[in-house]
């Protein structure tokens, strides 16, 4: 069924693809990701206000439908070429040429392709195991196959509910036509290589060589942070992969006069706001983007700057607003419950603290971008050390101190002794970030003041903005934000094609080669979420152990309690649990989502006899021994563990 589903899913978008005309091969690449990813979120959409989201076919239907409609704007546009600027690919590239030509390069496209190639094995084979993933990301498709929507449903995790939907809705899909997690893990690796592509189309616009703006993106691709996200399914590169996008269809559209590109930014960009909040923040520098595109070309079409904005509203309207609709019915306030929204800073901003939250985490977070990640051991002891003792230096030099707990988020403390761990959560964008973007983008912002080229400027602007609203609006540090920056790294990323010139492959290039080939592979295969080699390989031995034992590796204290579910529940049974803090709810569905799963929320419905038969709850799963209200007594305890307990119902032969 998921082969039917793709061929028609990639149908429908290749002809919508031919109707905007895409002028180049990133365009068109760029153009296929965006419009694909749009076709599952707008069939998602209508699948859930029917309440019918857990039906292949009316997804197949409606997939048809979008395939139907773009035939039809296809034949009025003139039947366009279906491939566009890929019609002669083959009269243009040969290997044989490649190689010859460029050996330093070649060298580093194969490296990297085999290591995400190895990524794909990696997301098929290890089970996800991420706190946020498990706890929330996972979870909630889960919840949405069982009731055949995504609206809210009682649960203490809020998160579950009032997040944003379409980067899950492209996890969904998959899960729906498999009906197991095999691929959920293919969302972000596709998003990391869309997101690749357009870091090499923002380098050609910006005036470099194929060959200077494949290494700025293949060195991209290299970064700690974005190899480690590829295998999971958080959504940060998403976010990436929908908003490098938006600058350069706005940068090509008003260039180049190109309303439909114009609309495309719109689209990528209606639909990263439907996916992450944090969306909000770019918008600003975007928008500040696109005017001073206007001011750089040689033509100032301020009118295209309000069809991109009626665009834009439209496209929000129709790809990203779904979830804040749903919010405000349901919550009053389009982030979810006003407690939830104050909780995360999204609300109420306490103005006099703001001097405060710049003048400790500005300095706190550049710290923390002066990344180690990916050196081989010893040297990134080393390394770290260097760089703590200079920071606490430079501090005791300023007579200013950064450390400790003011101004970051609660329960955290910051601390130049603390290491970027190289983890998926924790990592930043490594060595070659400090040694070949930041020089990058101090010098292209001199350039730019120099020779008023306000591209470049905007491009780097856009990236300070955020840096501000993102301090502001968040509740505090916290050691988890590198992810955050990955839509400003990649815009950005473009720069580093100033260090390759003309020249075919020099020492410089070589050396860059295999600096990036060392810290990506150091990355990948010392993962300790995922390990391949190192110490924690044998421990966690992600070849041989179990489905839950990799699951629960972040959350060892759970281990116990899933085993007990997974050796006493069927999985086509129902199972109600509770517990006062959140849990990785996510692995008690099983493999194939078969278990049903029901919060007990409020706790008060523990003792709700009504309620517990009206869901059908055959087990139950408690938070601790000693659980008030009491349970009814048509339920027996079966199981117990010093923190968890678990009952079945009496009647249950």
């Amino acid at each position: 069924m998921i082969i039917l589903a793709a061929m028609i899913l990639l149908s429908g978008s290749l002809i919508w693809t031919a109707f905007f005309r895409p002028p180049n091969k990133p365009a068109y690449l760029l153009t296929l990701y965006i419009l694909s990813f749009a076709n599952v979120v707008l069939t998602g959409y209508i699948a859930n206000t029917v309440w019918l989201l857990s039906n292949q076919w009316v997804y197949i239907g409606i997939h048809t439908s979008i395939a139907g409609l773009g035939w039809a704007a296809w034949q009025h546009s003139g039947k366009p070429s279906l491939w566009g600027p890929f019609v002669n690919w083959r009269k243009e590239f040969t290997l044989k040429k490649w190689i010859g030509r460029l050996p330093a390069l070649t060298i580093l496209s194969l490296g990297l392709g085999l290591l995400y190639f190895f990524g794909v094995v990696l997301l098929t084979t290890v089970p996800q195991n991420n706190l946020d993933s498990l706890s929330t990301h996972l979870s909630r498709i889960g919840f949405w196959l069982q009731q055949g929507s995504f609206y809210p449903w009682p649960t203490p995790r809020l998160f579950q509910v009032i997040y944003p939907v379409n980067a899950q809705l492209q996890t969904y899909w998959t899960v729906l036509f498999l009906h197991n997690d095999l691929l959920v893990g293919i969302v972000q690796w596709l998003a990391t290589v869309a997101s690749g592509v357009g870091v090499f189309g923002l380098a050609r616009l910006l005036g470099s060589g194929r060959r200077a703006s494949a290494y700025a993106a293949l060195i991209y691709l290299g970064f700690p942070l974005v190899i480690l996200q590829s295998t999971t399914t958080q959504n940060d590169l998403v976010t990436t992969a929908l908003f490098v996008p938006a600058v350069y269809f706005v940068i090509l559209g008003i260039k180049g006069s190109h309303n439909r590109m114009l609309t495309l930014s719109a689209i990528s960009a209606g639909l990263g706001l439907g996916t992450k909040q944090t969306y909000f923040f770019l918008l600003p520098g975007l928008g500040i983007l696109s005017f001073l595109i206007v001011i750089d070309s040689k033509k100032r079409r301020y009118g295209q700057i309000i069809h991109w904005g009626i665009s834009l509203i439209l496209s929000f309207a129709l790809f990203g607003s779904y979830m804040y609709v749903v919010n405000w019915q349901s919550f009053g306030n389009p982030f979810g419950p006003p407690a939830t929204v104050d909780e995360l800073s999204y609300g109420k901003i306490n103005f006099q603290t703001i001097s405060g939250k710049l003048g400790f985490n500005i300095p706190r977070l550049f710290y923390q971008s002066m990344d180690t990640v990916g050196l081989p051991r010893p040297l990134d002891g080393y390394a770290q050390k260097v760089k703590q003792k200079i920071a606490v230096n430079v501090s005791q030099l300023l007579r200013i101190n950064i450390e400790g707990e003011q101004y970051t988020a609660s329960g955290h403390k910051f601390s130049f002794a603390d290491k970027n761990i190289g983890e998926e959560s924790y990592a930043w964008f490594g060595p070659l970030s400090i040694l070949l973007l930041l020089p990058a983008i101090i010098f292209e912002t001199w350039l730019g003041l120099k020779k008023r080229q306000y591209l470049k400027l905007g491009i780097v602007l856009s990236g300070l903005i955020f840096l501000v609203i993102e301090i502001i609006f968040r509740p505090g540090w916290d050691p988890y934000q590198g992810r955050y920056f990955a839509p400003i790294i990649a815009i950005n990323a473009p720069f580093i094609a100033i260090w390759f010139g003309k020249h075919k492959s020099t020492a410089g290039a070589w050396i860059t080669v295999i600096m990036t080939l060392t810290i990506a592979c150091t990355t990948a295969l010392y993962n300790p979420a995922k390990p391949v080699f190192g110490k924690y390989a044998d421990e966690i031995g992600i070849w041989k152990n179990d489905r839950i034992f990799l699951q629960t590796l972040q959350r060892k204290k759970e281990r116990a309690m899933q085993y007990m579910v997974a050796n006493n529940v069927p999985l086509n049974a129902t199972l109600a649990y509770y517990a006062p803090y959140y849990i990785l709810d996510y692995p008690l569905f099983g493999k194939n989502f078969t278990r049903k799963l029901v919060p007990v929320y409020p706790l008060d419905e523990i003792s709700n006899n009504a309620w517990m038969q009206g869901n059908g709850i055959q087990y139950l799963l408690i938070a601790g021994t000693q659980p008030n209200p009491a349970i009814s007594n048509e339920y027996e305890l079966i199981k117990e563990l010093p923190d968890w307990s678990l009952y079945r119902l009496k009647s249950i032969p």
